[in-house]
């Protein structure tokens, strides 16, 4: 999957300065308050054509974090056509 701009974006998450644009690329997201007054950061995937064919076979989609110290909580999810969250 490759990140994708979107409507809205209001940040850009640059890569890191050690890595290569091979191994990383910049990516548009927003970063806002949720319902509950949670700050957050949004990114969007699209499926490519393997993806999708995966997804259909019941395959998992998969959230790789590099990180040094721990997980933040993250969420990944489809929305429905009037932007809602199919969690």
């Amino acid at each position: 999957m490759l990140p994708v701009d979107f409507e809205g974006t209001n940040l850009t998450l640059n890569k890191p300065s050690e890595m290569t644009d091979e191994q990383c690329q910049s990516v548009k997201a927003f970063k806002g308050i949720d319902q509950e007054g949670f700050p957050f950061i949004l990114l969007a995937f699209k499926p490519n054509y393997e993806d999708i064919e995966a997804i259909k076979a019941g395959r998992p989609i998969m959230l790789k974090i590099i990180t040094a110290a721990s997980i933040p909580p993250v969420a990944m999810y489809t929305y429905d056509e009037n932007f809602n969250a199919n969690e």
